[in-house]
């Protein structure tokens, strides 16, 4: 952790950081709102400067997932949508990115994209 902020101290942002802070740190906040809003996790109301959680913005708090993956449910989730449809949007959830793969388990993975019909 120390590294990491030593590292940090020699950088440019920092070194605009500390002499504007507030600048800085009001559009890193107001990217993440922005963010989380479009994403479906948050309101935010600008006459107050409010943020509230949606209630898909509890959920993912809740379940620890990504505002992509609230993203892509808020869209996906539909009331036609099949069963294909849910295995889709859980497959493709951002949790699953960085799941790590065995070894020669690629192999048997493609085996099974030719006999699964998607």
């Amino acid at each position: 952790m120390k590294h990491c902020i030593d590292y940090l101290t020699w950088t440019y942002f920092f070194r605009r950081l500390t002499k504007n802070p507030v600048n800085y740190l009001k559009n890193l906040v107001e990217k993440t709102i922005y963010r989380l809003k479009q994403d479906g996790c948050v309101e935010y109301d600008a006459d107050d400067e409010t943020v509230r959680p949606t209630q898909y913005g509890y959920l993912g708090s809740y379940y620890y997932l990504s505002h992509k993956t609230i993203a892509r449910l808020v869209q996906g989730l539909t009331r036609y949508i099949g069963i294909e449809g849910i295995i889709d949007l859980l497959a493709c959830s951002e949790e699953f990115a960085g799941l790590p793969v065995r070894h020669n388990e690629e192999v048997l993975n493609e085996a099974m994209t030719h006999l699964v019909p998607l």
